[in-house]
């Protein structure tokens, strides 16, 4: 990433939020980048642009741009579609009706197995999936 810098470059370290020159480059260090910052600070840096101790790199020719991959849509689903819902502490997965999903984008189901001819009660679930027939017998 930074086998070609040379003295002089412009950099940008995403850890420190910060602009920097490059200094000097010595050739036989493990860190041979050193990077004075805007306010008088320095640091080293390997050619991958990783700081001594970091693992990732933060060192980046110009201010990057974190990728946020779109949000997904709730799905449109019919009351007491069948769903399997489950808790992330627990893994344990249970066969349920869905009510309708909250205001926190989380599923409420009718409690105990019911369904909305039977229950009016409902909970909140973190993880959901749709029902699927071939889960008929492994569950």
């Amino acid at each position: 990433m930074f086998k070609n810098a040379q003295v002089g470059d412009r950099v940008y370290d995403y850890y420190l939020q910060e602009w920097g020159t490059i200094k000097e480059i010595t050739p036989s260090s493990e860190c041979p980048i050193l990077v004075t910052f805007d306010d008088n600070t320095e640091d080293n840096y390997t050619y991958e642009g990783k700081r001594y101790s970091y693992v990732a790199s933060t060192l980046f020719w110009d201010v990057p741009k974190p990728i946020i991959p779109p949000k997904k849509p709730l799905p449109k689903l019919e009351k007491d579609t069948k769903v399997l819902v489950w808790m992330s502490n627990t893994g344990i997965k249970y066969k349920r009706y869905f009510s309708h999903f909250t205001n926190n984008k989380k599923m409420a189901c009718f409690k105990d197995g019911g369904t909305s001819w039977s229950k009016k009660d409902t909970l909140e679930w973190d993880n959901w999936e749709l029902y699927d027939e071939e889960y008929l017998g492994t569950l």
